[in-house]
């Protein structure tokens, strides 16, 4: 009895170390491959991408009369909406010296499209912070006003009826933008795009920290080079067993996800003031003794019942 048993303890033993999974790093210059290659190509077509962008810009905007005005009072408009033949734009506010002054809605109609946005307005053009509704769409947008701009963007959206909030930043002369998409229950997808690829992170709504990494690319439409979901390390998005990524390439990880959520913060920033500024309008035009005659008065006071 004592040999079976010492022969079964035997077999337990060299069973069990057989079993016992060899987990191995991935090398360090592997693990990095894919993002370096994906950033030398962009940065090979960035300086020509802000050239071209420059001249679109610099003929974006143009200044249009508004329809209910009888007084000289131009104000920004968009070059391509402004060309279509059933445009119109109105404006709601006060005029000076020839163009919209102050803070004020700007409705923009056509047969098939109504955009308004409100913003203090100066010489014509809307400063700062806005807030725009898409009513195809049924989309709020707070945030910082770039018609027609280079300079960075800010913007939160919420569509009616929609389980998540969107908010993204862009920067048109480094052709990067970060996007966040947040669930009801609080869970959120971060992405940083680049023109050829884009890093997105799913983040744990209790922990606030990367519960799934990967790179994207729009050519291909599925993950490529490494990433985890959880514990599970990714390659090309499929599972690697016993293979764990070097602690630099978390690292990068991580502050990936801490430039996302810093930009995700000033979004929040500024979509607040936009929503400040447009109810601050809201106080001024919701009056039941305000009523407008250069369009239909219940659509433009539908404004004042959005949520």
């Amino acid at each position: 009895m004592k040999k079976i048993s010492l022969l079964f303890t035997t077999t337990l033993t060299c069973t069990f170390a057989s079993q016992a999974p060899i987990v191995k790093t991935v090398d360090k210059k592997e693990a990095f491959s894919y993002e370096h290659k994906l950033l030398k190509e962009y940065n090979s077509t960035l300086k020509e991408h802000q050239k071209a962008l420059r001249q679109k810009v610099a003929n974006k905007t143009i200044f249009i009369q508004p329809k209910n005005k009888k007084i000289p009072c131009k104000i920004s408009a968009d070059l391509n909406r402004s060309k279509l033949d059933d445009f119109a734009s109105y404006w709601d506010g006060e005029c000076k010296d020839g163009y919209a002054q102050g803070i004020g809605r700007e409705i923009e109609l056509t047969k098939n499209s109504q955009l308004e946005q409100i913003a203090y307005y100066e010489k014509g053009e809307a400063q700062k912070y806005c807030y725009g509704y898409d009513y195809n769409s049924k989309t709020s947008i707070y945030g910082i006003c770039t018609y027609g701009s280079l300079k960075p963007m800010f913007r939160k959206m919420l569509r009616k009826n929609s389980p998540f909030t969107v908010s993204d930043a862009r920067y048109p002369l480094k052709n990067i933008s970060y996007h966040i998409s947040t669930a009801t229950n609080g869970a959120r997808i971060l992405t940083k795009a680049y023109p050829n690829f884009a890093y997105q992170i799913l983040e744990h709504p209790k922990t606030n920290k990367a519960a799934a990494f990967v790179i994207l690319t729009p050519k291909i439409q599925k993950p490529i080079g490494w990433g985890f979901n959880g514990n599970m390390v990714l390659k090309d998005g499929q599972p690697m067993p016993n293979i764990k990524l070097p602690k630099k390439y978390l690292k990068r990880v991580k502050e990936i996800y801490k430039e996302i959520t810093k930009e995700a913060q000033k979004i929040k920033t500024m979509a607040t003031k936009s929503k400040e500024l447009a109810e601050q309008h809201k106080k001024k035009i919701c009056k039941e003794d305000v009523k407008v005659d250069f369009m239909d008065n219940n659509l433009y006071k539908d404004i004042c019942t959005r949520d």
